[in-house]
């Protein structure tokens, strides 16, 4: 972007206020840039065109900035102006987005800043950077609040920045824009009985002492974010409202910012409630609908986590019905147990039944045009041939085979390109015998059961119609020797498929169940991981299910996963399993009873930087109920397919 102010408008928090600003300053000619305290949403904001320059601290960006934007909690501006303001080089402004200005103002005077005030009024019920949007402040009213002793200047530029985006402004004092807020507003206000009792019983030898102890507690109620009025002829009646008898003598109907109504009255419930999301459960608390829109998240990747019973599929289902009926998207599932082949069916889904010796193969060599991650895609593929051969031999493959198996993939390939045969594991194995070194032949050997025995389920050309908009890949029939080589194969046909839906326009949901197994070995591990990232940049969402959290836990890659992931949903969890999760997590002791002994389908998801505990009862005596549920005794259509 074109600097051409040759200013650095810098912004300190990128939140929905920040970010917004920083989306409407993009043709404005400021120079973005920007500092928040968690690294992970400063990167989110550079790599969505947010901002153009982003810091690693706060003295970076204070002392960096031409006029720098306080986008944060009144309390956190007034530590930021008192704590930062001395990093800031000549001639730089210090504004802000606060509700309350008197003892902002008060702050950055004293800490001596060259401090002008600023407060839009815009603003959603939303919270967080992904809810941003470049038209918030578009024809909003802004209130300019320069202190008594402010350079013209200064004041200038903070109108000029918020003009450039659209907006209006209007200048006022402190004091003015305080009480003027304060009497606009819907929030019952409490009678301060304080200040109520020191005008009646405070003792005083004057007028003037009873004044100026009537002054210093509205200065400590200022410095409290608590605004307080003298009930001026109205002592008695004060009295008696203060009094515990019940009576409200008096009428007043004042102002409270969310910042002051925390103040008396903390805040306990988060709430998820997206545009255009889905039911993901009851808010436990305050018993409101849980709507999840993981479009609006940093990232989309999820994670469904419990011990066997705590309702980890059911969940899983849930949310497949909903996206069959709220969206358009593609929905893909690997099901290693056969859980989802029922509910999958009456929806109008297909179902594929993988398993040695049935009809139904896919070609664990398919490979779609964009295959990989934009490098060499044979290489990609010769990497996942890799991982397979990893699972064929419990003692792994050596630096010899490994290096084989990449010049036969590549082989293989090339003569594919100048019109041999469709590459197959048959194909490969062919490839193999072709080789000199003792080591290829045993190659050969090993892949034989897979690829010419009775487990060559995967060694033959794709006959699947993968077509349909809801698929299962059913895999339980494969045995313990091929399931995990299954959900490698499998996870590898999604790619294809979600490539393919890419490049049409069309998002894709993936649902894989069990999938801790592929990181019983390095490559396959590596595999999946590689997948895991690729999913995100072609527009999947996908969503691990698992009950061995502990075994993921102790994999680097797994818990790099996890932690990185903005969608998890906990249920019950094992003792061993909640420590390390609330580790990793950071959740608090509280918020751990949530997923303590609790019941099937209750616990606490993690949405962005939000913790929410849920509970979800869905009713017993529906069809839909009777397809999903894989509860012993009432599981009579599931258990009838195995």
């Amino acid at each position: 972007m074109m600097n051409t102010t040759g200013k650095n408008a810098a912004i300190v928090g990128i939140g929905l206020l920040g970010s917004s600003l920083g989306m409407a300053l993009k043709n404005s000619g400021y120079l973005r840039s920007g500092w928040t305290r968690r690294p992970a949403v400063t990167q989110w904001a550079l790599e969505h065109d947010v901002i153009d320059r982003g810091y690693s601290t706060p003295e970076e960006v204070f002392s960096e900035a031409d006029i720098l934007i306080l986008c944060v909690p009144i309390p956190q501006i007034i530590e930021y102006a008192e704590r930062y303001s001395r990093f800031m080089k000549p001639g730089a402004i210090l504004t802000d987005i606060g509700s309350v200005k008197t003892v902002i103002e008060e702050a950055a005077v004293s800490a001596h800043a060259r401090y002008v005030g600023g407060h839009p009024m815009a603003g959603t019920e939303k919270t967080g950077p992904e809810n941003g949007f470049p038209t918030l402040y578009a024809n909003a009213d802004v209130f300019i609040v320069p202190p008594a002793h402010a350079e013209e200047e200064d004041v200038m530029e903070v109108e000029r920045l918020w003009r450039s985006i659209g907006t209006k402004t209007t200048r006022i004092d402190a004091a003015a824009h305080d009480d003027l807020v304060a009497h606009t507003s819907h929030l019952t206000h409490i009678v301060a009985s304080a200040l109520t009792l020191s005008t009646l019983d405070v003792e005083a030898e004057s007028k003037k002492q009873l004044d100026a102890d009537t002054e210093t507690l509205l200065t400590i109620g200022r410095k409290k974010l608590c605004q307080f009025s003298v009930l001026k002829f109205q002592q008695m009646d004060g009295l008696n409202t203060a009094l515990p008898i019940g009576h409200r003598k008096i009428p007043a109907v004042r102002t409270l910012t969310s910042e002051s109504v925390a103040v008396l009255m903390p805040f306990r419930v988060q709430e998820i409630m997206d545009a255009g999301g889905i039911y993901c459960g009851e808010n436990a608390i305050s018993h409101n609908l849980i709507m999840c829109n993981k479009e609006k998240l940093l990232n989309p990747n999820s994670f469904l986590l419990g011990v066997p019973g705590s309702g980890k599929s059911f969940n899983a289902k849930m949310q497949i019905v909903f996206l069959a009926l709220a969206t358009q998207d593609d929905i893909l599932i690997c099901d290693p147990e056969r859980e989802y082949a029922s509910l999958v069916e009456a929806m109008g889904g297909e179902v594929v039944r993988i398993a040695a010796g049935s009809r139904d193969h896919i070609n664990a060599m398919d490979m779609v045009d964009g295959y990989g991650d934009g490098g060499d895609p044979v290489i990609e593929k010769s990497q996942f041939i890799l991982s397979l051969f990893e699972q064929l031999d419990k003692k792994g493959i050596n630096a010899k085979e490994r290096s084989i198996i990449d010049r036969c993939v590549g082989e293989v390939y090339e003569e594919y390109q100048h019109g041999g045969a469709v590459p197959t594991l048959r194909v490969l194995r062919e490839k193999f015998l072709e080789q000199e070194e003792p080591e290829a032949q045993d190659l050969a050997l090993v892949s034989e059961l897979f690829t010419n025995g009775s487990l060559d389920a995967f060694a033959h050309e794709s006959n699947v119609d993968v077509n349909n908009r809801i698929m299962v890949y059913d895999i339980l029939d494969l045995g313990k020797q091929l399931k995990t080589m299954g959900l490698l194969v499998i996870t590898d046909a999604m790619l294809n498929r979600v490539t393919e839906n890419w490049k049409q326009g069309k998002r894709t949901h993936i649902f894989l169940d069990e999938f801790h197994v592929v990181f019983e070995n390095e490559y396959s591990g590596a595999f999946f991981n590689s997948a895991w990232r690729r999913f995100r940049k072609r527009n999947a969402f996908p969503t691990a299910i698992t009950q061995n959290v502990e075994y993921l836990l102790d994999s680097v890659l797994a818990s790099t996963m996890i932690s990185n992931s903005e969608y998890i949903v906990m249920l019950n969890q094992a003792e061993p399993d909640r420590a390390k999760l609330a580790t990793l997590l950071n959740i608090s002791t509280e918020q751990m009873g949530y997923i303590t002994n609790a019941d099937a389908g209750c616990g606490l998801v993690k949405y962005g930087s939000s913790l929410v505990p849920f509970v979800n009862r869905f009713p017993t005596n529906t069809r839909l109920y009777k397809l999903m549920t894989t509860k012993p005794g009432e599981d009579s259509i599931n258990r009838g397919r195995m």
